[in-house]
């Protein structure tokens, strides 16, 4: 599901053209109306819990100290379920900073990028479910992070 990409310093331009050109959205890819149905959803969340009040920029990491080498390049998705259990232990918050991933050990540091922004989390949760999909931020790493709710993301196991 992941795809390499060339590690370029972050606010780096990014291609102008697609690498390739293809008649169809590749497997697993969410439709327009999924994009649109979950930044909706993350979108009343934000407003409902207050994401956007939240202090996160401590947790951002500085783009001139990121981890050189190849990034990723998958598609991720939020999780806002607050109050209940996450797969790692304990109840998520709604300031807890993490990742669900379905294999990757509990604990295992990771770096995402998302536009002028990145972030080291751990993985809490097991998930997503849904095909296509490799991560699921919290809603307080997606709101540091400015993540729409649904789309590509880079990322890389931090060393």
């Amino acid at each position: 599901m992941s795809q390499p990409v060339a590690s370029r310093p972050l606010g780096a331009p990014s291609p102008r053209q697609p690498a390739t050109i293809t008649l169809a959205p590749a497997k697993g890819a969410p439709t327009d109306a999924e994009v649109r149905a979950a930044i909706a959803q993350f979108q009343a969340a934000v407003a409902r819990y207050h994401l956007d009040r939240l202090n996160l920029s401590g947790a951002l990491l500085n783009p001139s100290q990121l981890p050189a080498g190849e990034y990723n390049v998958s598609i991720a998705s939020v999780f806002t379920a607050y109050g209940q259990g996450i797969a790692c232990g304990g109840i998520l918050h709604v300031a807890t900073l993490g990742v669900a991933h379905k294999t990757l050990p509990c604990g295992t540091k990771v770096i995402f990028v998302y536009g002028q922004r990145a972030i080291e989390v751990p993985v809490i949760d097991r998930g997503p479910y849904i095909a296509g999909r490799e991560w699921d931020l919290t809603g307080a790493t997606a709101e540091a992070l400015r993540f729409p709710g649904l789309g590509s993301i880079e990322w890389r196991l931090a060393p």
